[in-house]
């Protein structure tokens, strides 16, 4: 998964939306297609990426971080 998308981010049409959503999406990785937890896939899971803004992010807690830390507007609270 993480070659194919590798492949999408160097089509500059495709490039703009892979660049926000393929670190969160790989993120995620260690869940299956219906929630339950896995450790491989065929293979052991790299679940490592890094978000827009630089944040190294190595699965579903330290993605879970990262967005905590985004302020959110005021009209949400």
């Amino acid at each position: 998964m993480r070659e194919q998308m590798a492949e999408h981010r160097t089509n500059p049409v495709c490039a703009t939306c892979h660049k926000v959503m393929d670190p969160i999406g790989l993120s995620l990785e260690n869940f299956d297609i219906v929630g339950a937890w896995r450790s491989r896939r065929g293979h052991p899971i790299d679940a490592t990426g890094e978000l827009g803004d630089g944040t190294k992010i190595d699965g579903v807690i330290t993605l879970r971080r990262a967005l905590m830390r985004i302020p959110t507007c005021s009209c949400a609270r």
